[in-house]
């Protein structure tokens, strides 16, 4: 995926499909049930918390829609967004909110 603009940071234009089926295939191990239990539980446990719900929050993002990305990426070149008609549908969609 190439994307241009102010999102060119490598971290944020990586494969995240790629790495939802890691996660899925990489279960978090249980710190209860690993080699450190009971040596380094007071660290362990709110670490595994919060280990835990990141990975749980990371399997709850939808999979990239690669042909999308690239028909807003070639609009966004062509200035597609940048016409009086674009600016009036943004306008109207903002307003619905209010």
């Amino acid at each position: 995926m190439n994307i241009r603009g102010p999102f060119n940071n490598p971290a944020l234009t990586g494969d995240v499909s790629q790495t939802q089926r890691h996660l899925k295939s990489h279960p978090v191990e249980d710190v209860n049930k690993s080699h450190l239990a009971g040596k380094a539980s007071v660290q362990a446990a709110p670490t595994s918390t919060i280990l835990s719900r990141l990975t749980t929050e990371l399997r709850r993002v939808p999979e990239v829609r690669e042909e999308l990305v690239s028909q807003v990426s070639e609009r966004l070149d062509t200035g597609h967004y940048l016409t009086k008609a674009a600016a009036e549908r943004t306008a109207a969609a903002i307003m619905k909110g209010f």
